[in-house]
């Protein structure tokens, strides 16, 4: 019985206010949610709205409805295409918007630009496109913004693909997003690159700047993002400097690349390493064979530097055998350079080496034979003196003399110790000392020859004091003996070397490097 009573109360005042002005339609269902028992509606002499009284648990209620614009709030199944830039007037008829305005978001009146940021206005000006959509080249219609759609991938609204993760395919779920700061700057500008990955609160707005004019760096797109440093110029403009730095991604990757190249090497290196092994235990081998070779070969120049230190003096003491005591005009008596004319530098340099024949082969077991040399010498006195005498002292007949050998007769046979082993032991004590070689060298000789004097009769050191009269009052014990280092030949090292030049051009030169014997 209520339920009837109060339609009939609504119905009658809906109807009877309605004509003076259109108000919103509140049906009795509405009410009775609320337990509100409607009793009556007036319109309040002061606003002019509707005002609806009733009961409420036992409470007297009061609602007032605004009132609408007139004419506008009785077409409420009345639309107008704001995409062609319509709008709903106060008659409920569909008018244009002036161009360029475009209708608002209420569709009840027109503004400059588009109601919806980020949407852009038609080609023909009259509207604006839906959001997500540009306007073709053709500039006809509006159609999808694919470089905004692939801008934006599948984050959510308000935010795009962060550029800083590096590529992102646009159907890629749970992308890396970040906000979209580039819809709050005006055109023509740019916002300020957010440095952080966690820099993602919408709620922080960015500077924007113009970018530089002159700045046409281009960025690699498969390594770089471009990053922009908003700041103020000297005039105060807001600037925007460019920046290439290199995505999360790039930098995944080149960690990646560098762990696997890391596992890689040590993997090759591991299998390899046996090989290396071998070959540089070989490249050892050699390296040491190389070693002991040149080691044996200067041991064997200071043996061979030995040999010639003692055919020197013995050679040119056959040398000076065949001359009288008188040297040719212009020359120099072989005894010359039996005594201090070679120097122990000049024996134990490498330049000595050039005297050593090419063709003669050192023998480590040769030992030179002082003998042979001496009675090479004496044969080759008395031959000289036989000549000279021309067979005076033989009595009768041309038949020849026995020669007498006087007082070289009772000279002994010498016994000499082996200068090779004298050198092979000083060379083992001085093996590392290189530079000191030819010091063995020299004491070697010097022990040769101080045996020498005191084997070889006095008639050779009478011999060579007639010849060479510096050497006249030298006994035996003095001569064959190497001057010290710079106090050899008074010509010098050029002197011994023309000396040493003459010596190994005589037949006994070869014969006593090879076999320790004169001929």
């Amino acid at each position: 019985m209520i339920r009837i009573r109060f339609q009939i109360i609504f119905l009658s005042c809906y109807f009877l206010i309605s004509q003076i002005f259109c108000g919103p339609s509140v049906s009795a269902p509405e009410f009775n949610g609320l337990n509100l028992i409607p009793y009556g509606g007036i319109k309040a002499p002061s606003t002019g709205h509707l005002e609806i009284r009733g009961v409420l648990g036992g409470r007297k209620k009061r609602y007032i409805f605004k009132r609408e614009e007139p004419g506008r709030a009785c077409c409420r199944e009345k639309f107008c295409l704001s995409l062609l830039g319509e709008i709903l007037d106060k008659d409920c008829k569909c008018q244009k918007c002036p161009i360029p305005k475009v209708p608002e978001l209420s569709g009840k009146d027109c503004q400059d630009e588009c109601p919806i940021p980020g949407t852009v206005k038609t080609p023909d000006g009259k509207g604006c496109c839906k959001p997500g959509e540009k306007q073709n080249p053709a500039g006809i219609s509006c159609e999808l913004d694919y470089d905004k759609k692939q801008k934006k991938g599948n984050c959510p609204e308000g935010s795009v693909l962060d550029p800083k993760e590096g590529p992102q395919d646009m159907n890629k779920p749970n992308p890396a997003c970040t906000p979209d700061d580039e819809k709050n700057c005006p055109p023509g500008t740019v916002p300020q690159t957010r440095a952080l990955a966690n820099d993602n609160d919408p709620n922080i707005k960015k500077e924007c700047g113009k970018p530089e004019p002159n700045d046409t760096k281009q960025c690699n797109p498969k390594k770089h993002y471009v990053h922009y440093d908003v700041y103020d110029d000297e005039g105060g403009t807001r600037v925007a400097k460019k920046r290439c730095k290199q995505t999360r991604e790039y930098q995944q990757r080149k960690k990646s690349t560098r762990d696997k190249l890391k596992d890689w090497k040590q993997k090759k290196w591991d299998e390899e390493k046996p090989r290396k092994k071998a070959e540089q235990a070989e490249k050892e081998k050699q390296k040491q064979e190389q070693e002991q070779k040149k080691k044996d070969q200067n041991e064997k120049n200071e043996k061979k530097k030995g040999r010639m230190g003692q055919c020197f003096p013995l050679v040119a003491l056959l040398m000076g055998s065949g001359m009288g005591p008188v040297a040719p005009s212009g020359t120099e008596h072989p005894y010359e350079w039996t005594t201090e004319y070679f120097d122990e530098g000049f024996v134990g340099s490498e330049e000595v080496m050039e005297y050593w024949p090419s063709d003669v082969e050192f023998e480590e077991n040769v030992n030179v034979d002082i003998k042979a040399f001496q009675t090479n010498w004496i044969d080759a006195i008395n031959g000289r003196i036989l000549e000279n005498t021309k067979h005076q002292n033989c009595p009768g007949s041309r038949k020849r003399c026995k020669r007498s050998t006087g007082e070289f007769s009772t000279v002994e046979n010498a016994t000499l110790p082996s200068p090779l082993q004298s050198i092979q032991a000083k060379y083992e004590n001085n093996s590392r000392h290189e530079k000191r070689y030819w010091q063995t060298v020299v004491a070697a000789i010097a022990s040769f020859v101080r045996t020498l004097a005191q084997v070889l009769p006095r008639a050779i050191s009478q011999s060579i004091g007639r010849a060479v009269p510096r050497l006249a009052n030298k006994g035996t014990d003095k001569l064959f003996q190497l001057a010290r280092s710079g106090q050899g030949a008074s010509g010098g090292t050029q002197s011994m070397k023309a000396a040493a030049q003459r010596i190994s051009q005589s037949s006994s030169w070869k014969n006593c490097l090879r076999s320790g014997k004169p001929g």
